[in-house]
């Protein structure tokens, strides 16, 4: 694991080309994609790659290492092999009438459940990082009575990924929606246009959810409290503010508490660092099993250290 990303140079770039890729990186850099922006570099059948990045030596301390590598584009077969044709059937294709031609669009994918929690916001996911991604081409509404009206709504772009956006809005309780996208004005990197589309989903009801209101005790500094569930994995998170983390808008279910003391607050938990004197941000787990209910609103005291660490963790987990 490392905090920089690879450096890569085209070793045959064409004369005039500076800029010609734009890289796409997931939250935990594992995962690289790098989109070609030039077409003089796109056309190329080969791409000479000189790639700079830090890698595990046998002491397993980060060293630079260099690697050359070719890219070769294959073009993609139209047909099968022309020897295998008969006589018939070429006369055949030559006397169909000619095709039309398929437009390709873009792809558009929605992130909208047919029903919709009320404190969610929808993705948008696009096949291509986009030129163009006008507020305008999208339209929101909700149905009264039997007549659909606009409503307020914002398009932002996720912070974890470049071809993926966030549609928020104040989603009422109990009610039907329709997510409009006019056609031709979505624009992807390499030129192509999105199809219309339209998409209508509902939202739960407000006696769908529960509340959990805990009063954290026993931590220092700033911190957060994480909901689990059985396979100990986040289900929601919440910063502890003045003492308190909220939680809205819960499924009924069973969860499982664990507090981080947060020193550095930045939202997530740090190991220790030797080098720094540094010790890792301190876990807590609270040993009992929540079960919340619908339409129920559940408040819970919680003194971080009134067991021992060791004790702490459910068995469940």
């Amino acid at each position: 694991k490392a905090d920089s990303l690879p450096t890569l140079s085209l070793l045959n770039k064409p004369v005039g080309v500076t800029e010609w890729f734009l890289p796409e990186v997931n939250p935990t850099k594992d995962t690289l994609r790098f989109w070609i922006t030039d077409t003089l570099v796109a056309n190329m059948d080969t791409l000479t790659i000189k790639l700079d990045y830090l890698k595990t030596d046998s002491t397993n301390n980060l060293a630079p290492q260099t690697d050359t590598i070719n890219l070769v584009f294959r073009h993609p077969r139209t047909g099968g092999r022309s020897s295998s044709r008969t006589s018939s059937s070429r006369k055949k294709e030559e006397a169909a009438p000619p095709q039309p031609t398929v437009v390709k669009h873009l792809e558009v994918t929605l992130g909208l459940p047919a029903v919709l929690d009320v404190n969610a916001s929808p993705l948008i996911t696009l096949e291509t990082p986009l030129q163009a991604m006008p507020k305008e081409a999208w339209g929101l509404f909700h149905k009264v009575d039997t007549t659909w009206q606009a409503v307020p709504f914002s398009l932002h772009p996720d912070s974890t990924s470049i071809r993926r956006y966030v549609l928020k809005a104040a989603w009422a309780y109990e009610t039907e929606y329709k997510l409009t996208l006019d056609s031709g004005l979505v624009v992807g990197l390499y030129g192509a246009t999105n199809d219309d589309m339209s998409r209508t989903f509902k939202t739960r009801a407000e006696g769908d959810y529960s509340r959990l209101i805990v009063t954290v005790k026993g931590l220092q500094g700033a911190g957060f409290v994480e909901l689990l569930n059985k396979s100990d994995k986040v289900v929601r998170r919440a910063s502890i503010v003045n003492g308190i983390a909220d939680f809205r808008y819960l499924r009924p279910g069973s969860y499982y508490m664990r507090a981080v003391a947060d020193w550095n607050n930045n939202g997530q938990w740090d190991p220790g660092l030797y080098s720094d004197k540094r010790q890792p941000e301190p876990v807590y787990y609270n040993p009992k099993q929540l079960n919340l209910r619908a339409h129920w609103d559940v408040e819970e005291v919680w003194d971080v250290t009134e067991l021992p660490l060791l004790e702490q963790k459910p068995q469940e987990l």
